[in-house]
């Protein structure tokens, strides 16, 4: 977030949080969803009513990652409930969690794993904490997740996890043989080695363009979605090959590749739709990549 508060914070936000962020003192928990509004970011109810030299928020978010320690919101709210089209009414705040009025409560996922709920009881909010201006916080976000999509899903954690595959598949044995000297698994690995190859060149793509102050939406779209897609191919089609054994996670004695690809197994799902889901990103790169009419 810090790029994005570069970009777009008060030089009071600037001082006081991005030092602080380089040295690692403190996180920033990302305030999207809601239990209305996921994807359709536009969707988004939670109010923040101005009033003298602050605002009052009220409503929730959902699955927001870290908040139960994070010493900051990076809350996106509705201010102009009016608006049209809705996108134009957000606002983008930085909040201060040990704000009164807020409550952290705990989600557990399915990998064992927490994020949280957080509520806003009418909670004041200085004018002082707004990111960008007023009425136009739906662009800052789209700004901040396309910096999320890139630098959250980087290629480098998939080549990684395969490159201890296809060690793991030059040791393994069955019926006697190496694993990989069966032409299924060779060609297999191939392929996924040439599908992450073209992630690389992707995601350096939209390095290049990003450095070069030209607009990266549409390829950071194609970036995410090929490379989430990519990494669930390869941990689906790695338990094809490797079998039963794969599905055992690193606690266990048998299990095989340190656990890597039974934990991949839930997260490589939930890569897919985080920061954004595949039909959004394919509805991103078609608008904004060949302009395209939307819904």
């Amino acid at each position: 977030m810090t790029s994005i508060l570069l970009a777009h914070g008060t030089e009071e936000l600037k001082m006081e949080v991005i030092p602080r962020v380089a040295t690692g003192e403190i996180e920033i928990s990302l305030g999207y969803t809601e239990p209305n509004a996921g994807s359709d970011v536009a969707n988004i109810q939670m109010r923040a009513v101005e009033k003298d030299d602050h605002y009052v928020v009220s409503g929730e978010k959902i699955f927001n990652t870290m908040a139960h320690w994070a010493s900051y919101h990076w809350l996106l709210a509705r201010t102009d409930p009016t608006a049209q089209p809705k996108h134009r009414g957000l606002t983008m705040f930085l909040v201060d969690l040990k704000t009164p009025g807020i409550t952290v409560r705990p989600i557990q996922t399915i990998d064992d794993s927490r994020t949280n709920l957080v509520h806003y009881d009418e909670v004041k909010v200085p004018k002082s904490r707004v990111v960008g201006q007023k009425n136009r916080g739906f662009y800052v976000a789209m700004d901040a997740l396309g910096q999320e999509r890139l630098f959250v899903f980087s290629p480098y954690f998939y080549r990684t996890l395969f490159n201890d595959i296809v060690q793991y598949m030059k040791k393994a044995r069955r019926n006697g043989r190496a694993l990989a000297e069966d032409p299924i698994v060779r060609h297999a690995l191939a392929e996924l080695d040439v599908k992450i190859a073209v992630s690389d060149l992707l995601y350096e793509r939209v390095i290049w363009a990003i450095e070069n102050g030209k607009p990266v939406i549409s390829d950071v779209s194609m970036f995410k979605m090929f490379m989430t897609e990519t990494g669930q191919e390869l941990v689906r089609r790695t338990l094809d090959l490797i079998g039963l054994a794969g599905l055992l996670r690193p606690e266990s004695r048998h299990a095989v590749v340190d656990g890597l690809v039974a934990m991949g197994q839930n997260a490589t799902i939930f890569h897919t739709f985080a920061g954004g889901a595949s039909e959004l990103m394919r509805n991103l790169i078609a608008i904004r990549g060949y302009g395209l009419p939307g819904d």
